[in-house]
């Protein structure tokens, strides 16, 4: 008989603890979850730390529009890729990459005679798709140099975001260090935002980016800028309409021939002191 009174006795004391045990468990997550925390710390008799709201958050602007760049241009850039499987050029080609101008400028050969172009551009794209795609563009060939141009990182343009100069250089820095990193010698010509009568009313945020790259191109190596603004406006600092179709957006024929003229001379320039690349 004491024994079963012994064992009983045993047996509530130990009953007694894993009540108090399931209580201030109880306690604690009641308080866990009156106070807001993402931490738990009482599961099974063991510390166990769940993940807190940073760690499970989604990923960071840049991340997010790194994948929608992917998926956006996904078509465009197998295009590219199919382009790059039927046509060769010489080793001191030059390489063109950019947005729409890039893309639509089919008297490119001829404006830029006798530099042979390589012309990957994709309508629309901004700095961020250039930092995505250029990569694989840049790496498929060789060449002279590269021409970079993109014109829709401040659009004004409902329902397209508009960037900081900040954020674009950040991404053009992307586009230099693999160029550099695959053809160290060829020189990248970094070329100004053109105004547009489309665009007339950004202007003041498109010219404060132009300035922003411009600055930049002073504290990198064989990264240079091309101003071109000056000549697409008048005395007035009025677009010349004249040097555009009807969307006023992209230029006509004689703007593109100012345009390869302005180009090809900057071209001449640079690559009279840069050698060739090798094969």
């Amino acid at each position: 008989m004491p024994r079963m009174i012994a064992k009983n006795a045993a047996t509530r004391r130990c009953l007694c603890k894993k009540g108090a045990r399931r209580f201030f468990s109880l306690l604690a997550v009641t308080a866990c979850l009156v106070s807001g925390s993402s931490r738990w710390e009482l599961c099974r008799g063991q510390d166990r730390v769940l993940p807190t709201t940073e760690e499970v958050a989604e990923p960071n602007a840049d991340e997010s529009l790194r994948r929608s760049s992917q998926k956006k241009w996904a078509e465009e850039i197998q295009r590219l890729r199919r382009l790059d499987e039927v046509e060769t050029y010489p080793n001191d080609a030059v390489l063109f990459l950019g947005s729409s101008s890039i893309r639509l400028w089919e008297t490119i050969a001829k404006d830029l005679a006798p530099f042979v172009p390589i012309r990957r551009g994709f309508g629309g794209a901004q700095s961020v798709d250039l930092a995505v795609h250029g990569p694989e563009l840049i790496r498929s060939h060789r060449y002279a140099a590269i021409v970079l141009f993109v014109a829709n990182d401040v659009s004004g343009e409902e329902g397209r975001a508009d960037y900081q100069p900040e954020q674009v250089i950040d991404w053009l820095k992307e586009v230099c260090r693999v160029s550099q990193e695959h053809q160290p010698s060829a020189p990248l010509l970094l070329v100004e935002v053109t105004p547009t009568q489309l665009r007339r009313h950004v202007w003041p945020e498109q010219r404060r980016l132009n300035e922003k790259l411009r600055e930049w191109t002073f504290s990198e190596e064989n990264l240079y800028f091309l101003p071109t603004a000056e000549y697409f406006l008048d005395a007035k600092d009025e677009v010349r309409r004249e040097l555009f179709g009807p969307d006023e957006l992209h230029l006509n024929r004689e703007g593109y021939r100012l345009w390869g003229d302005l180009i090809r001379r900057r071209l001449e320039e640079l690559l009279a002191r840069s050698p060739v690349p090798s094969t």
